[in-house]
């Protein structure tokens, strides 16, 4: 994960690489990570919230019906976001993640329309700006030019491993659940699998995830907790911008 993160600062790739971290920590899917404007993360005191939620539809749901999720930001997050917004002079209005480099002509969007599977496209142009003279604002990079970003970022680490959009969501859950807060440790909070199936059988729940949320509190504390202890790549991210604001300052 640091690796990673060192090289894409190192490129200068810092739109695509806050887009890593801020997927890792969280496990949005990259559809719902790519949509994120600044406003949408960040107080109008330039601080950013405490916790980012969306409305996530699972990719092969044909029903299209979306389930809310939150999830708390850590203090890596946060230092990430902060310092992108800073050093690329995004305004609230903006796409946090677009391309650092806009190499394909078609780069501001003009507008959306609904398909006919229900999802919203965007509708990019290479004009910067509208007849009226309205500035369009630069288009966010889509998942899969994004997911072949990541895979050359791999490769060029010499990672053998698969490397898409979706290892994100796979690193997040991987680490969450081996990731243990001090208030766990504190409390020795333990949530036993076998007691919660069978609270679901005896119950006659459809699923474990109702008998969580209804008969044990720990796991939304627990995870909220984890969440917060995670911070993926702050080595990483701790060195670079430390070490860039110091040389800007110098100079």
């Amino acid at each position: 994960i640091n690796r990673m993160i060192t090289k894409g600062y190192e490129n200068g790739d810092y739109c695509k690489i806050t887009r890593f971290i801020l997927g890792i920590n969280t496990g949005f899917r990259d559809s719902d990570l790519r949509n994120i404007k600044v406003k949408d993360i960040f107080k109008s005191d330039g601080t950013v919230k405490e916790f980012y939620a969306v409305n996530e539809v699972k990719t092969r749901d044909t029903r299209k019906i979306p389930k809310p999720r939150i999830v708390y930001l850590n203090g890596t997050v946060k230092k990430a976001l902060k310092f992108l917004v800073s050093v690329t002079g995004k305004r609230p209005q903006d796409y946090l993640f677009t391309a650092d480099r806009q190499k394909h002509r078609r780069k501001y969007i003009e507008g959306f329309y609904v398909n006919e599977s229900g999802e919203t496209v965007a509708i990019k142009t290479e004009e910067k700006f509208a007849e009226d003279g309205t500035e369009y604002i630069q288009a966010f990079m889509e998942t899969g030019e994004y997911g072949v970003y990541l895979k050359k970022l791999a490769r060029s680490l010499g990672m053998e491993e698969h490397c898409s959009t979706h290892c994100m969501r796979q690193t997040y859950g991987f680490w969450l659940r081996h990731t243990k807060s001090q208030w766990e440790l504190y409390n020795n909070v333990a949530v036993d699998d076998e007691d919660i199936d069978l609270l679901s059988f005896a119950f006659g729940h459809s699923s474990r995830r109702v008998t969580e949320t209804h008969y044990n509190r720990a796991p939304a504390r627990v995870i909220k907790e984890r969440e917060l202890e995670m911070n993926l790549g702050k080595e990483a991210v701790d060195n670079f911008v430390d070490n860039f604001l110091i040389e800007n300052v110098r100079k």
